[in-house]
Order: structure tokens, then C-alpha cells, then sequence
């Protein structure tokens, strides 16, 4: 016997493993676009007001090296700070990335030559620092 909902429920669950399918096969898709995996070492043991002009202004926070990880427009960056999942913005021509983390202020710029900048915020105030990556 059925109810006034069954054919509801069984549409539903004719329909349940279909749309399990193929979201199973677009979550195992292989991301789309450049990407890189890199370790980053900071030139400078402390952050600093301003990279512009060498290390201008030096903080006490210290600096920490850190793993970016970019593939199409999902990034991580891998660091005892906890940044973790970021947006990944890469300029037209692939030289260059921008890694913007979720959820937090700041950014870190990756160069194609291994040369970044980061701006870091401790409370309000941005803090950078740059250093290469391999």
C-alpha cells in the first residue's frame, strides 16, 4: 500500500543514486588550471612594517617558513600559523600567484623567479615580510 507521499519517496530514491554518480565523478575530476607545490623561507627573522624599503620598521613577531599549494583557483598555505585553505589568483600570463587565505586578512604573492611577499596582520595592524621559495 502507499501512502500519499510514495511516489515521492520512490522517485527520490530512484533518483538518489544517480545524483551520487555524478557528483562522485565531478569530485574526482582532476582540478582544472596551473598549479605548484612550493616550500617558502623568509629572508628576515622578524616581520617588519614595511618590505619596500628593506625591513623597515622591524616587529617582534617572528617570521616562519611555510608550503603553498596551488592548483586552478584553491590554494593552501601550510604553516604553524594555521593559515590553511586560500583562494588562488594567478595573473594572465601564469608568472605569478596571489594566495588569499579564507577568512583571514592578507595575502601572500608568489613570483615565477621563487620571490614572495606576504602581508601578515597581528590584530590591526599589517606586518609583511618576503623571502624565496623553492
Amino acid at each position: 500500500m502507499r501512502g500519499a507521499h510514495g511516489e515521492a519517496e520512490e522517485g527520490a530514491r530512484f533518483h538518489a543514486p544517480a545524483l551520487s554518480a555524478i557528483l562522485a565523478l565531478l569530485l574526482a575530476a582532476p582540478p582544472q588550471g596551473p598549479a605548484l607545490e612550493v616550500d617558502c623561507e623568509p629572508a628576515h627573522p622578524f616581520f617588519c612594517m614595511n618590505i619596500h624599503a628593506g625591513c623597515a620598521f622591524r616587529t617582534d613577531m617572528p617570521t616562519f617558513r611555510f608550503r603553498l599549494k596551488a592548483q586552478g583557483e584553491r590554494g593552501r598555505i601550510e604553516s604553524s600559523s594555521d593559515y590553511g585553505e586560500a583562494r588562488a589568483e594567478w595573473g594572465s600570463d601564469e608568472t605569478r600567484v596571489i594566495l588569499w587565505p579564507d577568512g583571514k586578512r592578507g595575502y601572500i604573492r608568489l613570483t615565477s623567479d621563487g620571490r614572495y611577499s606576504f602581508r601578515h596582520y597581528n590584530g590591526d595592524t599589517g606586518i609583511m615580510s618576503y623571502g624565496e621559495c623553492r
